[in-house]
């Protein structure tokens, strides 16, 4: 008996799934289309390719379906692709599968199952609002299909459905009264997992709060709390103002490989914020840090940098070079800004490296230890040079040989006493300048698009400094509000649940304590070491 080949299978699985779930042309009911989008198809005029599934699986139609058999999928308005759920199922992308719920002791607990293969972003997706009555709740995930509205998912409240120019989910919840969600994903098997809860009695709801409220909390600094509402959501705006002139100094305290508590990285700082990325797995700081005067990472392609030097804080782009040495050779330069084919980490114990690339680790008295390929991690007091392996002139250096690095900065980062990367840039000399795209900051993604916590920081021509800590924004929701109040600088800060501001000892836009990789402390100089 001859061996079916796979185009065979996956046409009588889908011819199955027909059967069983009363396609087109079988006489049951009208189907139900579900939206499908990345990254399952690419659609090239008018020929839709499922590439996420098989690259020669397609519908052209003109000849109809290759290597697949089943109801055409059709086009939207949106510019949207929609199939039958049979069609889901023989091309087993992920899909919805049913909504369930369950009663707790402080409220609904809801559960999507979801079938099919699941998409890489579906895995650790989590979002966590308040959501009051008149302010619906939005959570879109790419990548699992879903029924058109009005065929969605739906229990009480909750709506799932399909997000028509995305094809994923699109989870909508219109709150009775205020409650507090928390939205999780779980794999094997897939589910959806969203938790409705009653707030506390004494909670701060924002249509239940003063406009703003303001308190001194040292001489020279007052806490600003607004109700602000944008497009997308309310908000409650937290603010540390500090006054020009004011007998204050800040200061940047970075960790290196371990997490720093915001609210007690100095035990006299007045207030402090978080401020830099990092990656979280070995808290290497990501982008331009200087800290004491000293390097310790270098900037990515043209994000903006908060810095402080003698005049006090500013935000810059920074330029200049960044050269390797051995000895008195120059091996290699290149621009601060623009690609280039080699990076260096400095921070001790960090894995650094790519697979095929090389890696040089240097000790700390500047001699080279070793030069592979692959992957190492930064020693002691030393640092690592990843490169393109076919640069020759890093690939032939050898153990014992001398290699530096030197760091030329542009003004006003030449003399920086201390600075750190962040973003996207929000204003620019009094104007708008959110293009996270230019700074390559992806637009869509959750930690620029979604509606979450921000953090900023904003300067005023006249020397006033806000900290900033928004509970419920997207990052482009902070320009119109920083224009309104007259900035004249101003970038946004690594937000989402590393956003932490604390003034007079305590968080003000949370409840728990949070770790990161670096902090913006404002400290009083009369208070010398002494605790607060």
């Amino acid at each position: 008996m001859p061996t079916a080949n796979p185009t065979t299978h996956r046409v009588i699985r889908a011819a199955l799934a027909m059967l069983a779930l009363g396609g087109t042309g079988f006489g049951f009911g009208e189907p139900v289309r579900y939206g499908v989008g990345s990254p399952w198809l690419t659609v090239v005029d008018d020929v839709i390719v499922f590439d996420g599934v098989d690259p020669s699986i397609g519908f052209d139609p003109a000849r109809g379906w290759f290597n697949f058999a089943g109801p055409a999928p059709e086009r939207t308005e949106a510019g949207g692709v929609t199939v039958e759920r049979a069609t889901l199922i023989g091309l087993d992308i992920a899909r919805t599968n049913g909504l369930r719920t369950t009663t707790r002791s402080n409220g609904r607990r809801y559960v999507l199952e979801v079938a099919g293969r699941l998409p890489p972003n579906f895995q650790q997706a989590r979002a966590i609002a308040t959501v009051v009555p008149g302010d619906p709740w939005r959570w879109q995930l790419p990548g699992v299909a879903a029924p058109l509205s009005p065929n969605g998912e739906r229990a009480d409240a909750l709506t799932i459905a399909s997000d028509p120019l995305a094809g994923g989910l699109s989870v909508h919840y219109t709150a009775a009264e205020a409650v507090k969600i928390h939205a999780f994903t779980l794999t094997e098997p897939g589910r959806l997992v969203i938790d409705v809860s009653e707030l506390p009695r004494d909670a701060r709801i924002p249509e239940q709060t003063q406009d703003t409220v303001q308190r001194a909390i040292w001489p020279g600094v007052t806490a600003v709390e607004r109700a602000v509402s944008t497009a997308a959501a309310h908000s409650r705006v937290h603010e540390v103002l500090l006054a020009p002139g004011a007998r204050l100094m800040t200061d940047l305290r970075a960790a290196e490989g371990v997490a720093l508590p915001v609210d007690g990285a100095v035990a006299n700082a007045v207030a402090a914020i978080n401020t830099g990325y990092y990656d979280p797995s070995t808290l290497a700081p990501i982008g331009l840090r200087i800290v004491d005067g000293e390097v310790r990472a270098l900037p990515s392609r043209g994000r903006p940098v908060l810095y402080s030097d003698a005049a006090g804080l500013g935000i810059t782009t920074p330029s200049g070079l960044i050269e390797l040495w051995s000895g008195t050779e120059l091996l290699e330069q290149a621009r601060i800004g623009q690609t280039r084919s080699f990076d260096v980490a400095w921070a001790e114990g960090v894995t650094f490296g790519t697979a095929a690339g090389g890696i040089i680790r240097v000790d700390a008295s500047g001699v080279v230890l070793s030069n592979q390929t692959g992957y190492d991690t930064v020693p002691a007091g030393g640092m690592a040079v990843r490169y393109n392996p076919f640069m020759a002139s890093l690939a032939r250096l050898q153990p014992g040989d001398r290699l530096r690095t030197e760091i030329v900065l542009d003004a006003p980062l030449n003399k920086a006493r201390w600075a750190v990367e962040a973003g996207p840039s929000l204003i620019r000399d009094g104007r708008d300048a959110y293009e996270p795209a230019s700074e390559r900051f992806q637009d869509g993604t959750r930690i620029v698009s979604d509606v979450t916590q921000q953090a900023a920081i904003a300067l005023h021509a006249d020397g006033r400094v806000r900290l900033i800590a928004a509970e419920r924004m997207t990052a482009a929701d902070l320009v119109p509000y920083l224009l309104e109040l007259g900035v004249e600088d101003a970038i946004r800060l690594d937000s989402g649940g590393s956003t932490t501001l604390v003034a007079g000892g305590r968080p003000l836009n949370r409840s728990s304590r949070r770790d990161v990789e670096s902090v913006l402390v404002v400290l009083d100089p009369s208070l010398g070491d002494a605790a607060r």
